[in-house]
């Protein structure tokens, strides 16, 4: 499987934001996984720099997360304040990023509400290269949440 770096990024209304990486499974899916980094009303810049600690702790793996390292597992909870579907889906946005063939790929998503979940906009991926300025990605993600629903 060829190596891919991921990570998700939540926006909320309330201005809290949650960042965290994925790990990938092949044949399977991504998961999320520790660490989960929230901070309130950060700027685009600050979520550029986030996002890029938060892409180093991505991997590819072959068991699916342990029950401690499952998004909604007490101790993630207490971190994230998410305790379940609604609130992840509720007044928020939600953007996938990962690493492959040297650039950054950035895709904006519909939230459907709990049933229908977080639809991707494959349509409205931003790419830029791996080697952009802070500001460049920043402004990326500026414009992947602008798109997003």
């Amino acid at each position: 499987m060829k190596e891919i770096k991921s990570a998700n990024i939540l926006k909320f209304k309330d201005g809290k934001t949650v960042v965290y990486p994925l790990r990938t499974i092949k044949d399977s899916g991504s998961y999320a996984i520790p660490p989960f980094i929230v901070d309130y009303n950060i700027t685009f810049l600050e979520l550029a720099e986030v996002l890029k600690k938060s892409l180093n702790y991505s991997e590819i793996g072959i068991q699916p997360p342990r029950d401690s390292e499952l998004f909604f597992h007490k101790d993630n909870v207490k971190v994230t304040g998410i305790k379940n579907v609604k609130d992840l889906h509720k007044d928020s946005m939600n953007i996938s990023t990962y690493i492959r063939d040297n650039y950054i790929h950035i895709t904006p998503s519909d939230n459907q509400g709990t049933r229908k979940g977080f639809r991707y906009d494959y349509d409205g991926r931003i790419s830029i290269p791996i080697t952009s300025t802070l500001e460049k990605l920043a402004e990326a993600l500026e414009q992947a949440f602008v798109k997003s629903k």
